[in-house]
């Protein structure tokens, strides 16, 4: 297409919207505008906050993307090449001609930083887009064009969409800043900036990953059976119990069944032995016991539990929002990734099921680091069909349908029980490895667990002797 053919976008409920008090700033807009004429360096600086969108007005627009143009082709950003440029487009009349590029800059002081300015043209953009994004979302429903669901999840995304351009708006720091920005300045952030996370209750695994840092987010993956829910959910109840208020999302179990198996593991009776309700006196008082320490961490508020068989992107991340603000929560554990429907939109298609669990991981990776809590996600891993390679210590190569899981992740922690792949070794019974094998902070490798399996119980061995310690 010819430059003179090019269309652009109609535009014509701007106007109309700022004569009718829409949120806007045409001062700074010209300033931002004039400063770029005045000394072309500062296009860089605006460029990486803003797009051509941002601006109220379409000749404000047509401005700023004409400057775009002749930047990524390494000409110079004056008021003879702007406008040239804007004239090649057929659109120099448009923007009021060559007088008006000329009103931007004149009698303009030269600032080196116009980032104050810039950051008032983003607000007064989202605002906009806010606003006609609730008119949008208003119209669907008043039409009843889609179901509620699909409605919300639409605007849910594009509310996170404007959030992450919001995000990306912030000004870069240097490394000082970064320090002198956290409380208690410099002193403070070399006392307690990065620090050990939420512990485990598993000393060895918490050594490794530093535990569970603020924001961070967990991969536990195996193969079906191995017992990598059961460990999550082993950790859930050391964090409530520790005093760490957190939420399970159960798309897999039910809350009831979430709740025996829980019961069966703080009380080490065979989850089995309770279901059929044959419990001895002994094990009938340890299941009490365990009761009234579920009962203690209810009245806490340290533990809660979403049941969500068929749980969509958008209602997680929603009711993860909510559990922030109400209940205050400092984590939360998801089981498990494969199962969150991301098919609930039909504006949003997955060619495949890789798709699918990456764009699933992705959410669970933003959530986090948004609203600052751990995220604890299982995962699973390909079960190999190559006998050679079974009994083999997997890898986080091996995560089923993995694509950018192992990217996003703040740690993966893959579990392995020798004992499933050769279980007439009885020298294997109840031995377990949480390998980790991918950690942002901390040091990957194998932390040596006990499982005891009739109780869906992990136990930490301990230190090991020296001789059985990994070389570094």
């Amino acid at each position: 297409m010819n430059p003179g053919e090019q269309k652009t976008p109609n535009t014509g409920q701007i106007p109309r919207a700022i004569e009718k008090g829409m949120p806007c700033n045409l001062d700074a807009e010209r300033f931002v505008l004039g400063s770029i004429l005045f000394d072309e360096a500062l296009y860089t600086q605006a460029a990486g906050m803003l797009e051509s969108e941002d601006f109220s007005l379409e000749k404000h627009r047509r401005i700023f993307r004409r400057m775009g143009e002749l930047s990524k082709r390494a000409e110079h950003i004056d008021r003879a090449t702007v406008a040239n440029e804007l004239l090649r487009w057929n659109e120099l009349e448009s923007c009021d001609g060559l007088s008006y590029l000329v009103s931007l800059d004149d009698d303009l002081p030269h600032l080196p930083n116009i980032g104050s300015y810039v950051r008032i043209v983003k607000d007064k953009s989202l605002l906009r887009r806010m606003i006609f994004a609730s008119q949008n979302m208003m119209s669907r429903c008043l039409t009843g064009e889609d179901d509620p669901a699909t409605i919300l999840d639409g605007m849910g995304r594009y509310v996170t969409k404007m959030q992450s351009r919001y995000e990306v708006a912030i000004p870069l720091r240097t490394p000082l800043e970064v320090m002198q920005s956290h409380p208690g300045g410099v002193t403070g952030f070399l006392s307690e900036g990065i620090k050990m996370g939420l512990p485990t209750g598993f000393p060895q695994l918490d050594e490794k990953i530093m535990g569970l840092q603020k924001g961070g987010y967990y991969i536990f993956a195996g193969v079906p059976k191995s017992g990598k829910s059961s460990l999550v959910e082993n950790i859930c109840i050391n964090l409530a119990t520790a005093g760490h208020p957190g939420a399970v999302f159960s798309v897999e179990m039910s809350k009831e069944q979430w709740v025996a198996r829980a019961l069966c593991s703080i009380a080490e009776v065979p989850l089995k032995v309770y279901v059929k309700n044959e419990l001895d006196a002994e094990q009938r008082k340890a299941i009490n016991a365990a009761v009234a320490t579920i009962e203690e961490l209810s009245q806490k508020g340290t533990l809660f539990i979403d049941e969500s068989p068929d749980l969509m992107i958008s209602d997680f991340e929603q009711r993860l929002a909510r559990a922030v603000q109400e209940k205050k929560i400092e984590w939360f554990a998801l089981d498990y990734l494969q199962l969150l429907n991301t098919h609930e939109d039909k504006h949003m298609k997955f060619y495949n099921a890789t798709e699918a669990v990456t764009y699933a991981s992705s959410v669970c990776r933003r959530v986090c680091r948004k609203y600052g809590v751990s995220g604890l996600v299982v995962s699973s891993l390909s079960k190999p069909t190559d006998r050679k390679k079974q009994g083999e210590r997997p890898t986080y190569n091996d995560l089923r349908n993995s694509g950018q899981i192992s990217f996003d992740a703040y740690a993966v922690i893959m579990i392995h029980r020798p004992e499933m792949f050769k279980p007439g070794d009885s020298a294997l019974r109840g031995k377990a490895e949480a390998i980790v094998g991918l950690t942002r902070m901390g040091e990957a490798g194998t932390c040596h667990l006990e499982f005891r399996s009739r109780y869906t119980k992990f136990i930490d061995n301990g230190p090991l002797p020296d001789e059985y310690r990994e070389e570094d």
